[in-house]
């Protein structure tokens, strides 16, 4: 009889003193990335001495991979952090290097994709990856639009022809899949 009292008083609390918490609506400006993906720690960024190292190690690395599908992954994972890291020295306003950063990413995508096609050729199944390619891609479109909308004037061109290097990567990622 307690127990039922107690949860009549608290239902009735409950009704009465009825406590909604209310979230803010987004507003119409505010911009989200169009896929849920996030891009790894860049680790040492481009304006560091030691960034050659990197560089040099990475290129190593890569060289010892034989099989199509892991060089893909392991090129986009360097796609994935060259652009974090070009998305930081954009925030901190070294836009020129961020520009290069983010066409070295490019040309690593580019590179992952034709270890991707190399993979179809060899009948790999490929799908999985593609779709994670695309994700990341779509992600870098998003930055990159953002980047050439507050670009000083005179690298606004160039983000622009980057970003459409972006838009043609989804085409052939498309065509991929058929």
């Amino acid at each position: 009889m307690r127990v039922f009292f107690t949860l009549v008083i608290f239902i009735f609390v409950f009704l009465i003193f009825n406590f909604s918490a209310f979230a803010q609506a987004p507003s119409s400006a505010t911009k989200f990335p169009p896929v849920n993906y996030t891009l790894p720690y860049p680790g040492i960024l481009p304006n560091n001495p030691l960034y050659k190292i990197k560089v040099a190690r990475d290129m190593l690395v890569g060289f010892f991979i034989s099989d199509p599908l892991k060089k893909a992954e392991y090129d986009l994972s360097l796609t994935d952090k060259r652009t974090e890291a070009a998305q930081m020295l954009y925030d901190s306003g070294n836009q020129a290097l961020a520009l290069d950063t983010i066409s070295k990413a490019q040309n690593y995508f580019n590179q992952a994709i034709e270890q991707i096609n190399l993979a179809k050729k060899q009948g790999e199944f490929i799908v999985g990856d593609v779709n994670n390619m695309s994700n990341s891609n779509k992600l870098r479109e998003y930055m990159l639009s953002n980047m050439v909308t507050y670009a000083n004037s005179t690298l606004q061109a160039r983000f622009n022809s980057e970003l459409k290097r972006s838009v043609g990567f989804e085409a052939q990622l498309n065509k991929l899949l058929k």
